[in-house]
């Protein structure tokens, strides 16, 4: 028998595991549609700070914000989704704590990658252009260095993330033939996508994070659709107390 909160009664528990299930899948679907919209321009456009490279750049920060919001509504969940699986297992505690050190270092990424390289662009960009910028070497070195810690945060993220869906996806092995093939294929994606990253064979650029959200996409819309097996919805319950 599956646990049920000590705090809230089975009823309003599935009601809840309904909401995530069908925010994960909404959130997932949402995410691969905004990432498949990521700008791109060169490090030569955005420095020479045109019209459309700070255009560019603002388009890059909403991008980025709206990223950064669907990752914790993913989050809110595969939460609720560890919940369901029992925290007291150790592979399911293992795989959220994976997943969270994961979502912290992919949150850092979109806020270097997202916000602070393109502002320091920008700046750059507007100081060349007035005559007034000073120490140029230096400025560079520092975008090297955020551009650096963006993708260390954005790789590390990344394997994090796989090492959590391969945990929770053998926590699944044993239980509905639905599950077993899930967990059978949350195992496949997440070691590919470990090793990709780990050994530098999936890059992290704009095609990149595209192709790893597709993937690991695929197994988290099938854990919404669980949580929504396991508590069906019932018209005019959703959201009843």
């Amino acid at each position: 028998m599956r646990p049920t909160s000590l705090f809230f009664p089975p009823s309003r528990r599935a009601r809840i595991a309904r909401v995530a299930g069908i925010t994960l899948i909404l959130a997932t679907l949402l995410e691969v549609l905004v990432i498949a919209h990521h700008p791109g321009m060169s490090l030569r456009e955005m420095v020479q700070g045109s019209a459309a490279a700070e255009n560019v750049g603002t388009f890059g920060e909403w991008v980025h914000g709206t990223l950064m919001v669907l990752v914790v509504a993913v989050y809110f969940g595969l939460t609720e989704f560890a919940v369901q699986q029992d925290l007291r297992r150790p592979f399911v505690r293992l795989g959220l704590i994976a997943y969270s050190l994961g979502l912290l270092a992919m949150l850092g990424a979109a806020l270097l990658n997202g916000f602070v390289t393109w502002r320091a662009l920008m700046t750059i960009g507007r100081l060349a252009a007035a005559g007034t910028l000073q120490e140029p070497t230096v400025f560079r070195q520092l975008l090297i260095l955020a551009s650096v810690l963006s993708q260390s945060l954005a790789d590390v993220g990344g394997i994090a993330m796989s090492t959590g869906v391969v945990l929770w996806s053998i926590s699944i092995l044993w239980g509905t033939r639905y599950e077993r093939v899930v967990g059978a294929g949350g195992v496949l994606v997440g070691v590919a996508s470990a090793i990709a990253l780990g050994t530098g064979t999936l890059v992290l650029d704009q095609h990149g994070i595209l192709a790893l959200a597709i993937f690991e996409a695929l197994w988290t819309v099938c854990i919404g659709v669980l949580l929504l097996q396991r508590h069906p919805l019932m018209t005019g319950t959703l959201l009843q107390d």
